[in-house]
């Protein structure tokens, strides 16, 4: 069954290869019944729904006395991956430069939503914070906006046009906006 362990690690960096994570995995416990069973190489197995993440029951199937033996086995799979993480404190509406933030090879096993973590500084550089964030956070997309283009109090002109008629004046903007 350990023997085969290195076929695990393979299939399951082909699961998460496309976003770029470095992968580890742990048995946090030898199966008692695998071991019992006298399992030849296994051939693992993602049951459906499991989030590949964390401490999850993976399948491993072994022939075992001529059969085909189908066992649960803990597993642990932590990932990591090269993000964004704040250098400092960001306040709410604060533009971001470039010593603001920095890459880090982080732990990112436990976060909810991996899709939006920010790969390159580019991403963010030259916009403005959302919210306040804490020094060392990994930073996420929805954390930041493009800075606004017109801030509140500019003097505008407000057009509103429609099919035969055009209406125009001068206002004072209430708030910041693109």
């Amino acid at each position: 069954m350990l023997n085969n362990l290195p076929q695990l690690q393979k299939m399951l960096e082909s699961e998460f290869d496309k976003n770029n994570y470095i992968v580890k995995i742990s048995l946090t416990e030898l199966n008692d019944r695998i071991q019992s069973a006298n399992c030849g190489p296994a051939q693992w197995q993602i049951p459906a729904g499991v989030s590949l993440r964390g401490k999850v029951a993976l399948v491993a199937r072994c022939r075992a006395g001529g059969d085909m033996a189908l066992f649960y086995q803990p597993v642990e799979i932590r990932l990591t991956s090269r993000v964004a993480v704040s250098t400092r404190a960001l306040r709410f509406n604060e533009r971001v430069d470039s010593d603001a933030v920095r890459m880090e090879e982080r732990d990112i096993t436990h976060l909810l939503t991996q899709n939006d973590l920010l790969d390159k500084l580019d991403d963010i550089t030259g916009q403005q914070t959302r919210r306040g964030i804490a020094q060392g956070s990994i930073l996420r997309r929805d954390m930041f906006e493009p800075l606004p283009t017109i801030r509140a109090g500019d003097n505008i002109r407000l057009v509103i046009s429609g099919e035969g008629f055009r209406l125009s004046t001068e206002a004072t903007a209430l708030q910041s906006g693109q």
